[in-house]
This record gives C-alpha cells, structure tokens and sequence, in this order.
C-alpha cells in the first residue's frame, strides 16, 4: 500500500515529480502513488480509485492545468470528505484561484517542503488542518453579501 496519493494535472509533472520527490525523502522510497504506475493492462479509472482509497493522504497539486481538470476535482473532493486532503499550490498560483471550497482550506506552498511535510504528518496523525480563514469570518463574509 502506498500511503501518499498525488493528484495533478499531467501538464505538470515535473513539478509533481519533485514533490514525490521531497515526500518520499522523508516518508521512504515507494510511499508515493501517482499516475506514472498505471499498468497499461488494466483499467486506469480503476487503478486510480484503488490506489485514492487506500492512500491516507492525498497530495492536490493546484496548478493551472489542475484547476480545469475534472479528475483533480473529483479526487479533491473524496479525499476532502475522507479527511485526507493536503493542498498544495505553486508560486505562480494564487490563492485565490483555488476552486470553491478548497480555497477556504489551509494550502501549502510548493517550494515550503517543510510544510508539506508537517501537514502530510498532522493528516496521517488524524490531526485536522485549520482552516487559511477562520470560518467565523467566512460566514460574515457570506452572510454580508447575501
């Protein structure tokens, strides 16, 4: 079982290449799954699905590409209601072009490796990540404006 599933858009794997990178230097060679494992004689949507269920962690790298992927989303969301969602974006991607309601959720910058790291540990630990914005000010907020 790998522990550590990565989702991302295929347009950047470089980016999630070195991310798998930094985690497996910390967390062992082979506790990271991502795409780059599909066996070509077996279903992808399936592997998928096995290796997302039996993570611990899912890694959501938001990048561009990311952004419009409906796969990136769709994992976003079960790792989320499973309460294994860690969000990482670049330097180029702002925060505020995280979608709705990963943008409300702590995430952690790509080049911060120690962060990543203390925030993959804090999920595995069953520790639950404060929110970037307190949820007292997002209710104002939307209460405001309605």
């Amino acid at each position: 079982m790998k522990p550590i599933f990565i989702s991302y858009s295929s347009q950047h794997r470089d980016l999630t290449r070195a991310l798998a990178g930094v985690i497996e230097a910390q967390y062992g060679a082979g506790s990271v799954w991502w795409d780059q494992e599909l066996e070509s004689r077996a279903s992808y949507s399936e592997q998928i699905r096995a290796a997302l269920e039996k993570a611990r962690v899912v890694v959501v790298l938001w990048t561009a590409g990311a952004m419009i992927s409906d796969y990136v989303y769709a994992e976003a969301v079960r790792a989320q209601a499973q309460g294994k969602l860690v969000n990482v974006r670049p330097a180029d991607m702002r925060f505020s072009d995280i979608p709705e309601p990963f943008n409300i959720h702590h995430i952690d910058d790509a080049e911060d490796h120690a962060g990543i790291l203390a925030t993959i540990a804090q999920v595995m630990a069953g520790v639950p990540i404060a929110t970037r914005v307190p949820l007292h000010e997002i209710y104002s907020a939307s209460t405001a404006s309605a």
